[in-house]
C-alpha cells in the first residue's frame, strides 16, 4: 500500500471535516477514492455520479496527469503521489451588453467581479 495525499477544493471541505488535504493508503487511484469514501462518505457523491463515473464538472489529477489521460482509475499509485480534485464553478451574474435594449453602458456588469466588489450604480 502507498501513502497518497488527496487534495480537495475548498467547496468540498464541509465533507472532509474542514481538511483541504488528507492522506489515504491505497494501491490504485480507485483504491484511494474508496479509502477516502470510508473516511468521508459524503465526498464520493460529489465526485462520482450514480453510475460510478467521474462527474462531468469534476477533474481529477494524479500528480500532474489528468485522469482522463489514464487508461482507467485502476492505475497504480506510489508513496508520495498526490490526487488533486478540482470542480468547475458555474453561475454568476448575467451580463448585459452595453447599449443593448436601451441599457446604458453604466449598468454593464462583469462576470469576473464579485458582487461585494461591484459599485452600486443606483
Amino acid at each position: 500500500m502507498a501513502a497518497v495525499t488527496v487534495s480537495v477544493p475548498r467547496m468540498l471541505t464541509s465533507f472532509t471535516g474542514g481538511k483541504r488535504r488528507f492522506s489515504v493508503d491505497a494501491e490504485t487511484v480507485a483504491g484511494a477514492f474508496a479509502a477516502a469514501a470510508k473516511i468521508y462518505p459524503m465526498l464520493r457523491a460529489h465526485i462520482f455520479d450514480e453510475a460510478g463515473g467521474v462527474r462531468e464538472h469534476v477533474q481529477i489529477f494524479v500528480n500532474a496527469t489528468d485522469s482522463r489521460q489514464l487508461p482507467s482509475l485502476n492505475e497504480p499509485v506510489s508513496d508520495g503521489d498526490e490526487i488533486i480534485i478540482l470542480q468547475a464553478i458555474s453561475g454568476g451574474l448575467n451580463t448585459v451588453v452595453a447599449g443593448s435594449a436601451g441599457v446604458p453602458p453604466a449598468v454593464t456588469l462583469s462576470l469576473t467581479t464579485p458582487r461585494w466588489r461591484q459599485k452600486r450604480l443606483f
